[in-house]
C-alpha cells in the first residue's frame, strides 16, 4: 500500500516526519513533497502524479494555508491534491491540528494566516473536508507522542 501525505510544509514539518517516520516503522511506503526528485513538470503536476500511483492521501490540516496556486484561483496546492483525489474516487484520513491556548478548557482549531486571501482559502478548504469527512482532533502534543 503506498500512502501519499499532504498537508502545508512549514508549519506542519514536525508532524509530517511523525507521520513519515510512524509509517516507516510499519513498512508503508509514503510519498510526500520531500521525496519528489527533480522533474521537467510544475510542482502541482508531480504532486498530483505522486498521487495518482497512491492507494491512500493522509490529509493534515494545519493553522497555515500553505501557497496559493500561482493561476490565480485562490486555491492551495493542498486543496488542489484534495480535489484530485475526489476526483480519483479515493478517500482521504484527515487530521486536525488543534493547539490548546492558556484559557482555553479544551484545544481548537484556528486560522492563523493574516493574509486575507490565504485566510479565506484556508477556511474555505477545511470547512468543504470538514462537509464531507470525520477527522480526528489531534492535539498538538499528542500527535507528536503518538506517532514516535
Amino acid at each position: 500500500m503506498k500512502l501519499f501525505l499532504s498537508s502545508t510544509f512549514r508549519d506542519l514539518a514536525e508532524e509530517r516526519d511523525s507521520v513519515r517516520e510512524a509509517l516507516r516503522k510499519k513498512r508503508v511506503s509514503t510519498l510526500a513533497m520531500e521525496d519528489f526528485l527533480a522533474a521537467p513538470s510544475t510542482p502541482l503536476d508531480t504532486a498530483l502524479r505522486h498521487l495518482r500511483d497512491s492507494d491512500l492521501m493522509i490529509l493534515v490540516i494545519g493553522f497555515k494555508a500553505g501557497s496559493l496556486l500561482p493561476d490565480g484561483s485562490g486555491s492551495t496546492y493542498t486543496s488542489a491534491e484534495y480535489d484530485e483525489l475526489l476526483r480519483l474516487g479515493k478517500e482521504p484520513l484527515v487530521f486536525v491540528k488543534q493547539k490548546k491556548r492558556w484559557w482555553e478548557r479544551r484545544p481548537s482549531w484556528r486560522n492563523e494566516e493574516r493574509r486575507p486571501r490565504a485566510k479565506r482559502a484556508l477556511d474555505e478548504f477545511k470547512a468543504r473536508v470538514g462537509a464531507k469527512w470525520t477527522w480526528d482532533r489531534s492535539e498538538e502534543r499528542r500527535v507528536g507522542k503518538e506517532c514516535r
